[in-house]
């Protein structure tokens, strides 16, 4: 306790001679916080004694503020400058410790809810300085009603790009928009370090202002001129660009004027510090700034014209990366990699975006608390690094993110080896990249085959590498995966953020088994429970691999994430092995991943998986089938109520995901689906819909447009997209939804609806005279042990939701009833018919006792039920 206070009185003191910086991270070792990077006060500032970044699981992150004037002492001015670093630095929570008082702020609150909590420090406890204390108070977030710094800043670049865009009539590349806002951020970096580490800067006021013409306006001098003004004499080409610029010299003064202004501070009031936001948030500015215009037509009149909007990256399969990820990766390759090696090592970022991870990783290396800190040793890796984008405009992005912080660190230019290029060509095409890196990292591009350039297709069609793999049809981030197997350089990692699908699908697994042949698995995190990507439909995983140095077999870290990703992660890079309701952390051997489908399952259950695999799959017993697809379900399924009575039959009931339930459906349905067949069973003609069912002919008319517009056409326009014959789908079936979290597989015994989007299963000619087969497969898809079996082999989505296929389905192995004890499978069966007529808490016992038989048929032994089933696993319940 002693130590603690002396820290402390030290950090609150009015001293000059203190090394505040070796103190702060002392306090954060002795007090549990896990530091990011240290700060100090600008040269102007004399309030504090230094600020901290710090971390909570990777995701909660704050700033620490040493102050040496009590918090409530501060002046309206001192306390906007200190909200302003938290602000600048993308970190929403600012905790000020002063001599007396320890308060929490949330800065994007800016009422009084904005001060969260404030607590006297006691001078004989510290339990409120601990790191424990702030996991308290992140649940007390007020919420924001003020923008963060990146959509603070993203809003005003996106506004500008598209009036700028319009007053010169649409008539501007984007790369010059891109290369006049890189400059903007340049000159104001320049300008702000000035301010910041100076006592008497160059300028204290807006310098681009001071070298902005009234006439004659000449774009590329005012950001030159300004340069010049603070000690810049020359600035190479990719920052200020002559040629690009002049393109906006048609712009007035007034607009010019305005442009700059809103670069000095945030429309909430904030001040924007380039010196921060250069440092640590720009790359994430970045993930959101790379975007493209087009022109969307017709549009009203305005004052700037016809005004384009910004079409994000994600068209194209771009999905910029989170922060948490990139410090997350750049923490494994720091703790993988001995920072002695690090200015020799090769890196390659063959998608490299907005340069998040690249810059991520060149700020954790040179954050200078380290003991193995070495400057010369930094400044090579800046020149290691090869970076590729097929978007020049990303290029563009990266260029100036790392540009800014070795202009930081070494006041000069780097000579960066950021290329326009298209990767997988330009890679598989220069053979002397092959076995040279150390280090790849990437979030490739999420792109189908069928959306690739022809000049694409062609290229995997004819290189043998790719057409060997995967017959030249191969999605765009599978190139990227091969690639980097062949480029690393053996004990070389590879570190990747890819879709789940990758682990199941049957596209990939070729190129799973050349990763297994070729590298060690050394992590594998599936996150797809995590909107990690926000709501873009994209369910990610990660992937490390390390390139084989020998045929030796290493152990395999997995992570199965539903919550509180980022304390995860970091538990991860602590090594720690984790079972808890939010993640499970364990090892498993490499050997794991022979098989042709990457399971993620601890050791134990993988050989329950084995054991169940014995078994025939139930496509020998069942037809398995996709339930009809309309192409446009808001017209093709509608109210009971709005069929007519004499055109019922060409619609038949309908069931929809949402209805369906476990084991039984419902008596009758409000939703109808028109069914373009005679009650003979003959497809209606277009005359005899149009002269014996005018009403609906009428309706499907009114909306002929969209029915034309769908993607894939049927024969006719105003038929359903894929159908099924009467005779395939009035039968007795199971059935499902498409997306489940627990098993809703339901008997339509009567043959009564059509389903959409989900599966359906009905048994085969073999087998149809023994409809009591139905039931035994209803009880067996509905069990514990066979949906685990479903859910780990289907591809996830948000919220832990399982994609169930037909695919899966079919190579779902299951018991063959006929080798089953004769009075276990009756009485199943009869548990089974039970369950359908039940309700209410009768269900739970038939539940469970459906589960027992199914974990007997599969001879499950007790331990492998309580792995299963949990707490109820109890072979007496039978």
């Amino acid at each position: 306790m002693d130590i603690i206070n002396k820290i402390h009185s030290e950090l609150t003191s009015q001293s000059t001679s203190l090394n505040y910086k070796d103190i702060i991270y002392q306090f954060a070792k002795e007090l549990g916080w896990n530091p990011s990077y240290y700060m100090m006060p600008s040269a102007n500032e004399d309030f504090s004694n230094g600020y901290l970044s710090i971390e909570n699981g990777l995701e909660n992150t704050a700033v620490l503020a040493f102050l040496k004037t009590p918090f409530n002492d501060l002046s309206y001015g001192e306390r906007k400058a200190l909200y302003s670093v938290s602000y600048n630095n993308l970190v929403p929570w600012l905790i000020s410790i002063d001599k007396n008082r320890i308060t929490y702020s949330f800065i994007l609150n800016n009422t009084e809810k904005g001060v969260v909590e404030e607590t006297r420090i006691d001078g004989h406890s510290y339990e409120m300085l601990r790191s424990e204390a702030f996991e308290t108070i992140i649940g007390k977030r007020p919420t924001p009603n003020i923008k963060a710094l990146d959509d603070s800043l993203i809003d005003n670049i996106s506004r500008w790009r598209r009036l700028i865009s319009a007053e010169l009539g649409n008539n501007i590349e984007t790369v010059s928009l891109s290369a006049f806002f890189n400059a903007i951020i340049f000159v104001r970096a320049l300008e702000d370090n000035n301010k910041r580490f100076n006592k008497n800067p160059v300028n204290n006021n807006n310098i681009l202002l001071e070298h902005l013409p009234n006439d004659n306006i000449q774009t590329y001098l005012i950001f030159s001129n300004a340069a010049k003004a603070l000690g810049q004499q020359s600035v190479p080409d990719n920052f200020i660009n002559s040629n690009l610029l002049n393109k906006l010299d048609r712009l007035d003064y007034y607009t010019f004027k305005s442009i700059f202004d809103s670069f000095y501070q945030s429309i909430d009031g904030y001040n924007y510090d380039f010196s921060i936001i250069s440092k640590h948030a720009l790359s994430r500015v970045y993930e959101k700034y790379v975007a493209e215009l087009h022109i969307e037509s017709p549009q009203a009149l305005t004052l700037f014209g016809n005004i384009p909007v910004e079409i994000n990256k994600k068209s194209i399969g771009t999905f910029y990366t989170p922060e948490y990820i990139a410090r997350f990766f750049a923490k494994y390759v720091l703790k993988e990699i001995p920072y002695s090696t690090f200015n020799s090592i090769k890196i390659l970022e063959p998608a490299v975006g907005s340069g998040i991870f690249m810059r991520t990783l060149l700020e954790l290396l040179a954050e200078k608390n380290s003991p193995f800190f070495d400057n010369e040793q930094i400044k090579s890796t800046f020149t290691n690094i090869l970076a590729l984008d097929v978007d020049a405009n990303a290029c563009q992005a990266t260029n100036l993110s790392l540009a800014l912080l070795y202009l930081l660190l070494y006041s000069d230019f780097p000579k960066l080896n950021i290329l326009n290029k298209e990767s997988v060509q330009f890679l598989s095409q220069n053979s002397e990249y092959k076995s040279s890196f150390n280090l790849i990292i990437s979030n490739p591009p999420y792109i189908r085959y069928e959306y690739l350039s022809n000049e694409l297709k062609d290229f995997l069609k004819n290189n043998l590498e790719f057409s060997e793999l995967s017959k030249g049809k191969m999605d765009l981030y599978l190139t990227f995966l091969k690639i980097s197997a062949d480029l690393l350089s053996p004990g070389g990692i590879a570190l990747f953020i890819i879709p789940h699908s990758f682990l199941i699908n049957e596209g990939a697994k070729r190129i799973r088994k050349y990763i297994y042949d070729n590298c060690n698995i050394k992590l594998l995190a599936d996150l797809s429970a995590i909107p990690v990507f926000g709501n873009t439909g994209t369910y990610s995983i990660l992937l490390i691999f390390e390139k084989k140095r020998d045929k030796e077999k290493g152990i395999t870290i997995i992570l199965k994430c539903k919550n509180s990703v980022g304390q995860a992660l970091e538990d991860v890079l602590n090594s720690k092995e984790v079972d808890n309701s939010n993640y499970s952390i364990y090892t498993v051997s490499n050997e794991s991943f022979v098989t042709d489908n990457w399971l993620i399952l601890p050791n134990k259950e993988y050989d329950i998986e084995q054991k169940i695999n014995r078994y025939k799959v139930i496509s020998q017993y069942l037809d398995i089938h996709s339930g009809v697809i309309t192409g446009s379900d808001n017209i093709f399924i509608r109210n009971k109520e709005d069929v007519l009575e004499k055109e019922k039959n060409i619609y038949k009931p309908y069931l929809g995901d949402r209805g369906k339930k476990s084991y039984n459906i419902p008596e009758e349905s409000e939703k109808y689906i028109f069914y373009h067949f005679s009650e003979n069973g003959d497809t209606i003609t277009e005359e005899e819909l149009e002269a014996v069912y005018p009403n609906t002919w009428e309706y499907l008319n009114n909306n002929k447009k969209q029915l034309e517009e769908r993607k894939s056409q049927p024969a006719k326009w105003w038929m359903l997209r894929s159908i099924i014959h009467p005779k395939n789908i009035f039968i007795p079936k199971i059935i499902t939804p498409e997306l489940t979290i627990i098993p809703k597989f339901s008997l339509d015994y009567e043959g009564t609806y059509v389903v959409s989007h989900g599966c359906y299963l009905k048994l085969k000619d073999t087998f149809n005279k023994d409809v009591d087969l139905l039931f035994y497969f209803l009880g067996m898809l509905n069990s514990t042990p066979c949906y685990w079996y479903v859910a780990n082999h289907s591809n996830k989505y948000g919220g832990g939701y399982n994609k169930i296929q037909p695919k899966t389905l079919k190579s779902t192995p299951i018991p063959n009833p006929y080798e089953l004890d004769r009075n276990k499978l009756i009485s199943f069966i009869k548990c089974v018919k039970q369950r359908i007529l039940s309700s209410g808490i009768q269900v739970i016992g038939l539940d469970k006792k459906i589960d027992l038989y199914a974990c007997d048929f599969y001879q499950l032994t007790n331990e492998e039920q309580n792995i299963i089933l949990g707490d109820y696993a109890d072979n007496e319940s039978k």
